[in-house]
């Protein structure tokens, strides 16, 4: 696995899909508690290409997913709602991701599966913390550090210059 630090240039070609809780935020109490941040909002915002995405269904829609997906799992015991590598596999067969080369990164045992599908594709895979064995290609340190990445890339910043060092408590 290659050195903290030596993460391969952006690709224009990628396909993102980024773990949250752990990988772009910090850890939070309870995923009630997680809240984007003025730093995160300029990446999220940025696709390889640097065009602006939008969600393709309307916000209300997916809440109402959300919403229904929760309860069902809610009233079933032992049920998580987590299999990153299917969506990611079955993702990559859709536009606008079909074509592209997938970059996955995350934080723990529920993101290996996703880490190994982006490996069977010739992806990117990063493991973003220190500890357990990982299928990823590449390990960062931490969420900052990952940031810093991701802002040098995608937005040409010096990591957490004036307009993107700003975290919320």
């Amino acid at each position: 696995m290659p050195e903290p630090g030596s993460l391969p240039a952006w690709n224009s070609r990628w396909a993102s899909f980024l773990d949250v809780d752990g990988t772009l935020l910090d850890i939070a109490d309870h995923p009630d508690a997680v809240r984007t941040t003025p730093r995160l909002k300029p990446l999220l915002r940025r696709s390889a290409d640097g065009s602006v995405h939008s969600c393709a269904e309307p916000e209300g829609h997916l809440q109402h997913l959300r919403r229904e997906l929760m309860e069902f799992v809610e009233d079933r015991q032992g049920l998580l709602m987590e299999d990153k590598g299917s969506a990611i596999l079955q993702l990559m067969q859709e536009p606008p991701s079909a074509g592209r080369t997938p970059i996955f990164a995350g934080d723990d045992v529920t993101d290996e599966d996703g880490l190994v599908a982006v490996n069977g594709l010739d992806g990117v895979s990063i493991r973003v913390g220190d500890g357990r064995d990982t299928a990823a290609s590449y390990r960062v340190g931490s969420v900052t550090e990952l940031l810093a990445w991701l802002e040098l890339n995608l937005l040409g910043d010096t990591p957490g210059n004036k307009e993107t060092a700003h975290v919320d408590a």
